[in-house]
């Protein structure tokens, strides 16, 4: 997907300021596309960072790829920050 870094950029810009919403959304419609581990990672941390903790854990549960460290990174701290860190655990 040559649009990969692109969607990153902008998955990370919204990410930075929690907009979730937004960032869910464009997410969806790359994933139709085959977006990467880092727009994962950008679309769960703007989850994170709203206070969608869950939503964060349904995205790295569907994802369709292997995840890799900073994605589990991000389940988890999204896990500590809606207080249940006990769901990080293996």
């Amino acid at each position: 997907l040559k649009e990969a870094p692109l969607l990153a950029k902008q998955l990370g810009s919204l990410a930075g300021s929690a907009r979730w919403v937004e960032a869910l959304s464009l997410w969806k419609r790359s994933a139709l596309h085959g977006s990467d581990a880092l727009a994962l990672n950008s679309a769960m941390k703007a989850c994170e960072r709203g206070s969608q903790w869950a939503m964060s854990l349904h995205l790295f549960h569907e994802a369709s790829s292997r995840p890799d460290r900073v994605i589990y990174s991000t389940a988890i701290n999204a896990c500590a920050r809606g207080r249940f860190w006990v769901l990080a655990l293996p």
